[in-house]
């Protein structure tokens, strides 16, 4: 693979381990779903919220692009509920 091959597999289980409830507890404020955002529901209620930014640093912080990353997957991948199935299917 190449880095940045790596860089969004590594980025896409990240975001994946925290859908979960994986991560350790210093990452759960990290991100927001669009449920816990907007009262009512849509269709991509459980979807990360992803904010905007004025600054290019912060867009290209994991918060952005882990978010953005993560709602391009299919919901095959967003879905998976094994951490191995789901690196197995994103390879």
């Amino acid at each position: 693979m190449k880095y940045y091959d790596i860089y969004l597999f590594q980025a896409a289980k990240f975001m994946h381990l925290f859908k979960k409830g994986l991560l350790p507890n210093a990452f759960q404020d990290m991100f927001a779903l669009t449920n816990r955002t907007y009262s009512y529901n849509t269709k991509n209620s459980n979807c990360f919220f992803i904010s905007q930014y004025r600054k290019n640093i912060r867009r290209f912080s994991i918060r952005f692009q882990g978010s953005k990353l993560f709602k391009s997957l299919s919901q095959e991948i967003q879905h998976c509920e094994n951490i191995g199935l789901f690196s197995k299917i994103l390879k």
